[in-house]
């Protein structure tokens, strides 16, 4: 009896826990939709053309061995 109640209770917890993630994929893509709406790529992110534009970058190393 425990054992089918924890089984039926962790297939809700998956069940839920898929919902919850395809409503979050949902939400992040009306976000990216919504930011990039009237984004124009060929546009210069500066307010006079002799401005400079600084670029930051950031990297990570990674060990994949472990995997």
């Amino acid at each position: 009896m425990a054992v089918c109640s924890l089984g039926i209770f962790f297939g809700f917890l998956t069940a839920l826990g898929t919902l919850t993630s395809l409503v979050v994929c949902n939400e992040e893509s009306e976000l990216i939709s919504d930011l990039f709406k009237r984004y124009n790529k060929n546009i210069r992110p500066a307010v006079h053309p002799e401005d400079k534009v600084q670029v930051m970058i950031k990297l990570t190393l990674t060990n994949l061995i472990s995997l």
